[in-house]
């Protein structure tokens, strides 16, 4: 055996592979391709696997979008449901119901900055017990305000009826009455809806577990009373969607 193994550049990323004591090992470590030392029936063999593997991947992912079409127009649908200890109002059918968290635009808690006690340094003076000697004051303390910005203060479910969005957490209960909603803007980016409604001055956030499926709903129940989609067209420019985490864990 050689002292050095033979080298060779991989025709498929450039990089210098040396012959492998096996050859079985015939994939480049870099590239994770058929190497130079790659034999052909190896390389046909791996195109077949890629070939069949590209096969598996396009079929789960067509099924996959059949599912999710299929959600979308079922959202769609306003096929009523029943949402156990939900109270509908007279008239009213309830479409959907998923979990959300709530977020109002609130003021931070405050903290204190700056401020110095007395500085003290321990001595030894023979003949007596340690001392400390203290130099320095006290520097007042400054408290700062906190900032304004948005924040969770709830979770539980939102629910979408032919009258209100509803949301049902674990400490509060708010509805936006469709016939009062004059906002209304989403971020895809992480999964929030901004809802105003004209007789609360503040807009609330509902960050859902799956917005495209929760506005396909909306959108159709909203279509379903005629002059919704008018009104909501016209109301002036909510502020942009907070920049919130996406919601992982509902």
């Amino acid at each position: 055996m050689p002292l050095f193994r033979e080298k060779a550049a991989c025709p498929n990323c450039g990089a210098t592979v040396k012959r492998p004591d096996n050859a079985q090992d015939y994939l480049c470590p870099t590239c994770s391709q058929p190497g130079p030392w790659a034999s052909p029936d190896q390389r046909a063999a791996w195109e077949r696997a890629k070939q069949e593997q590209q096969r598996i991947w396009t079929e789960q992912e067509l099924a996959r979008q059949r599912t999710r079409r299929s959600a979308l127009e079922q959202a769609a649908s306003l096929t009523p449901i029943q949402v156990p200890g939900f109270v509908e109002q007279k008239g009213e059918q309830t479409y959907l119901s998923m979990s959300a968290k709530l977020a109002e635009w609130k003021k931070q808690r405050g903290h204190y900055e700056g401020g110095t006690g007395i500085r003290g340094v321990s001595m030894r003076v023979p003949g007596t017990k340690s001392m400390r000697v203290y130099s320095g004051g006290l520097r007042q303390r400054r408290y700062v305000p906190g900032e304004e910005a948005w924040q969770f203060t709830d979770q539980g479910s939102a629910v979408v009826t032919s009258k209100r969005v509803v949301f049902r957490g674990q400490t509060k209960a708010i509805e936006w009455a469709f016939l009062k909603l004059v906002g209304l803007d989403a971020d895809p980016s992480n999964g929030c809806l901004v809802l105003q409604v004209s007789n609360r001055q503040k807009a609330h956030v509902l960050q859902l577990a799956d917005l495209e499926l929760f506005g396909a709903s909306l959108e159709a129940a909203i279509a379903g009373r005629p002059g919704l989609q008018e009104q909501v067209a016209s109301a002036p420019a909510l502020p942009p969607p907070p920049d919130l985490p996406p919601p992982p864990d509902l």
